[in-house]
């Protein structure tokens, strides 16, 4: 065996190493400073202060697996005072990352409103392949973390899944990384749904879904 092709098997093995260690993921805990984000019905606790819990133990998960993970925040602080410009620079963060991940909690006007929905870049073009592809691995995993409520006259729908949408979120819509989602993981306007995030076994279920979905994204993309 010549020393050229040593060479050239090694070289392969090392790009092929960097490049599974140089797979970035960029969380964004939505909102923050006096971007507040939604409350919780009975506790009023701040959706930012949530959000933020939850990239924290996202991050620490990711970091286990060697991935190069990256907060667009690492406290209660806003990017910028002016909303529209703390979104664009969100994004611009995520400019470099393998996917970019923005963690919210929904609400609505009626308390019975529960569930989650995984969201992807709107595009006049058509679905945006890498994100979906993103979002898809995501959505596998929390549906089957997520308990489902099935309702309706013939219990065919499913209340909790709010499957996988396109949406203009100026956060997904500006970065330009390989893909973006943006993910709504509970109902605070819904007091169980308020109930169940706040708690750290819950959490840590959903944070594990996530990751696992994340590291297959990367591995399906090796």
């Amino acid at each position: 065996m010549s020393k050229k092709f040593l060479t050239y098997v090694l070289v392969c093995f090392l790009c092929s190493y960097l490049g599974a260690q140089a797979f970035k993921v960029v969380i964004d805990p939505g909102h923050g400073g006096k971007f507040a984000g939604a409350s919780g019905v009975k506790t009023h606790v701040p959706e930012k202060k949530l959000t933020l819990i939850l990239a924290r133990r996202l991050a620490k998960e990711l970091k286990k697996h060697g991935i190069n993970v990256c907060l667009t925040r690492e406290s209660d602080v806003a990017l910028d005072d002016d909303l529209l410009t703390d979104l664009h620079k969100r994004a611009a963060m995520g400019d470099d990352a393998d996917i970019f991940v923005s963690l919210h909690l929904n609400a609505s006007d009626s308390k019975k409103t529960q569930g989650f929905e995984v969201y992807v870049p709107y595009s006049e073009s058509g679905m945006p392949i890498e994100s979906y592809r993103g979002a898809s691995y995501i959505h596998y995993h929390l549906a089957h973390t997520v308990k489902p409520h099935w309702s309706g006259t013939l219990g065919n729908r499913n209340d909790i899944d709010g499957g996988i949408r396109q949406a203009k979120f100026n956060v997904i819509a500006h970065t330009k990384g390989r893909a973006a989602v943006l993910l709504e993981l509970e109902y605070l306007s819904n007091p169980s749904g308020e109930k169940r995030i706040r708690r750290g076994a819950y959490q840590k279920r959903l944070i594990s879904s996530i990751a696992k979905a994340i590291l297959e994204y990367r591995d399906a993309r090796q």
